[in-house]
């Protein structure tokens, strides 16, 4: 069943801001039910946050304003950084949101990572 995920990129941050925000770098995902994931930008510049503004796809716009709000809930010396770049797209969940794993006529099968990536 197809999840909507949608994603959002900050303008360039202050290298002393950014480097406050995750001192280690390190990618960070929720274990809620409704989660949201987030981590610096390869070259340590911009705050990229993601999760599910709804789970039917909708306009980037309208979804970067509602994880701009999860994002300073978090973050609330970000409340000031402009979104710069919005997009989302679909994640594949399966009904019962357990990973399914088997074989059928030869071929196995692994599937149903749920949002949470291979």
């Amino acid at each position: 069943m197809p999840i909507a995920s949608h994603i959002i990129a900050t303008e360039e941050l202050p290298a002393d801001l950014a480097a406050s925000l995750i001192p280690k770098r390190r990618s960070i995902s929720e274990t809620k039910r409704v989660l949201c994931y987030y981590r610096l930008s390869p070259d340590g510049r911009r705050m990229v946050f993601g999760g599910r503004a709804r789970f039917t796809p909708a306009n980037p716009e309208l979804c970067a304003k509602v994880l701009h709000g999860y994002m300073t809930e978090r973050f609330p010396q970000l409340q000031g950084a402009r979104v710069t770049h919005s997009w989302t797209g679909n994640t594949a969940f399966t009904l019962d949101a357990l990973p399914h794993m088997g074989e059928e006529g030869g071929l196995h099968y692994c599937l149903g990572c749920n949002g949470s990536g291979v």
